[in-house]
């Protein structure tokens, strides 16, 4: 199956209602924003896989990191698949993360270097700091009128509060995909260009949410 299927055959499978909520989008940005989101939770997959031991967790999550940025030229992401596969539960994970070399090819070729943390708790674990630090720009999503989580992200690492930009939603209503989509559209740049960006032309971006 073509990188192109990628989104209506998988995510359909791993969260129907993100599948779902897709047909709000333009039709341009949907495959882009499919396959991000697919990455996104491959990766939350891995930090979630408690069979495996902490430092290996994130020795594939930099694993995933590298690929995305450099390309898995050297199979490397096939190790990461070989170990976090097996052990899950829900077949629409386990063929995720199958796919996941798939699924970062299909991602690099829509010219998009991107990345993605969830912050579970607070205090902040050391490589919350170095995730910010990696990228030139970071916006941070939250439901909080105040940007509170983006405070606390400067306070505790160090990060200058200008360097993440936050995307605030605190209308009481579940945060939506077109919500993010329509924020860093505006912040970034137009949204034609996050659809169909020129190869060559990567831009090192990440998001962090609560």
């Amino acid at each position: 199956m073509a990188g192109a299927d990628l989104t209506p055959a998988l995510l359909k499978r791993v969260s129907r209602s993100f599948y779902l909520s897709l047909a709000v989008l333009p039709a341009a940005v949907r495959p882009t924003i499919g396959l991000a989101y697919l990455l996104a939770r491959a990766t939350d997959t891995i930090a979630d896989t408690r069979l495996i031991d902490r430092a290996s967790r994130i020795a594939h999550l930099d694993t995933v990191r590298a690929a995305l940025r450099d390309g898995d030229g050297g199979g490397r992401l096939g190790t990461v698949v070989s170990a976090i596969a097996a052990p899950q539960a829900l077949p629409a994970e386990r063929s995720l993360l199958e796919r996941l070399p798939e699924a970062v090819a299909a991602l690099r070729a829509r010219g998009l270097a991107v990345s993605y943390m969830r912050v579970r708790g607070f205090p902040f674990d050391g490589v919350v700091g170095a995730f910010l630090r990696a990228y030139e720009r970071v916006f941070v999503v939250e439901q909080n009128r105040d940007a509170q989580l983006r405070s606390l992200l400067a306070i505790e690492t160090g990060v200058a509060r200008d360097h993440m930009t936050p995307l605030l939603d605190y209308g009481g209503l579940p945060l939506t995909a077109r919500f993010v989509v329509d924020e860093v559209t505006r912040h970034l740049a137009p949204l034609e260009s996050i659809a169909l960006p020129a190869r060559g032309a990567d831009r090192a971006t990440s998001g962090v949410t609560a």
